[in-house]
């Protein structure tokens, strides 16, 4: 397995794991509404707790100014 599939399946379980415990990650409502985060490495994964799971809103590296990219 390569780097970049490491990294996928990475993500992927953290995806699977914030769907089973969407209380985990940090609010950020500063940046939008019901919004949290949760980092993974050099990657922050924004996402909103949903009825049935969670709603990836978007997957953005930590070096990033986030609040231009929730307006």
């Amino acid at each position: 397995m390569d780097a970049a599939d490491r990294f996928i399946h990475a993500i992927v379980s953290r995806f699977a794991m914030l769907a089973g415990m969407p209380e985990m990650g940090r609010m950020r409502e500063e940046l939008a509404t019901r919004l949290r985060s949760f980092a993974i490495g050099n990657y922050v994964i924004f996402y909103r707790p949903m009825e049935n799971g969670v709603e990836i809103a978007r997957v953005l590296h930590g070096a990033r100014e986030f609040p231009p990219l929730f307006e």
